[in-house]
């Protein structure tokens, strides 16, 4: 598996358009970019496509391994052990304990968190973004949500726009996965190095 997270291959290994895994029911493209910050810093972004053929191909596992003494895995570790095609970061799930957390089906928190959102990934491969404070997770699970990730900000309005306020308190030179959706199994990756 690949950890799509800090330590990721180098830039040689993955070329545009490089897929990483083919087959009838899933199939990864990885690409490397390099863009310019603010000021003249150049940061490299790793963009992931991500087609599947059922929403259960795309699983979530806690860091937090309970077999080992509730210690904490590192991402390598996880995604070998959830036999992962691609692995990448999480959300707020261990780090807080607030926020909604729904994980492979499952309700573990329905605690809302007003300055950060929720992504949710719902049977049919539909995705969609709430706040989390309008949030009802046992409503969401009763209409099939899957997953349901905290995190933020959501980047794009109902329409597809850039958003220019956010829900979040995040600082700004934080390094980021984006999680993105272009329809029912079909996904972006983004992971700024």
């Amino acid at each position: 598996p690949i950890d799509f997270s800090p330590g990721l291959p180098p830039k040689e290994e993955c070329f545009d358009g490089y897929t990483l895994y083919d087959d009838p029911t899933l199939h990864i493209e990885i690409r490397y970019e390099e863009r310019k910050s603010r000021g003249s810093q150049k940061v490299g972004i790793w963009v992931a496509s991500i087609k599947i053929g059922d929403a259960s191909q795309l699983r979530s596992m806690a860091a937090e391994s309970f077999e080992i003494d509730k210690s904490y895995l590192p991402g390598p570790s996880i995604a070998e052990r959830a036999n992962a095609v691609l692995a990448i970061n999480g959300d707020y799930y261990g780090g807080r304990s607030d926020g909604i957390v729904i994980r492979n089906g499952e309700l573990f928190r329905e605690d809302a968190y007003p300055v950060r959102d929720v992504c949710v990934l719902y049977w049919d491969g539909t995705m969609e973004t709430y706040s989390d404070v309008k949030f009802d997770a046992e409503a969401a699970i009763d209409n099939g949500a899957y997953q349901a990730w905290n995190f933020g900000p959501e980047l794009l309005d109902k329409d597809g726009h850039a958003m220019t306020k956010f829900n979040s308190d995040v600082g700004p030179t934080n390094p980021r996965t984006v999680l993105g959706y272009y329809e029912p199994g079909h996904y972006c990756l983004d992971r700024k190095s």
